[in-house]
């Protein structure tokens, strides 16, 4: 009887832990990635860079075994790299042209 009581758990878990395991990627970045990114240097393990072709993107390195995780500013923010925020156009000094 235990049985049927831990089945339904371990099937919701393993959706959960599924469902989870692949980040939302924002429209936008699929729209407007044009210049590649890479998080093959050590020097950006878990950081941040800015997207090369969007101001009000961004990119999280996780670790150089893993690809850049697209993320978008809220807002019609841009992205500030030297403070890592997201931040006001005029303050954040990004200089590309949104596509």
């Amino acid at each position: 009887m235990t049985v049927f009581r831990i089945i339904p758990v371990v099937v919701l878990l393993a959706f959960a832990c599924g469902a989870n395991s692949q980040p939302d990627i924002p429209e936008q970045c699929l729209k407007n990635s044009v210049t590649e990114v890479s998080c093959a240097s050590e020097d950006v393990r878990d950081s941040l860079l800015p997207h090369p072709d969007d101001c009000e993107l961004f990119y999280y390195c996780v670790s150089p075994d893993h690809k850049p995780i697209c993320r978008q500013c809220p807002d019609k923010l841009h992205f500030n790299p030297s403070k890592n925020v997201c931040d006001q156009p005029e303050r954040a000094g990004c200089n590309v042209n949104i596509l």
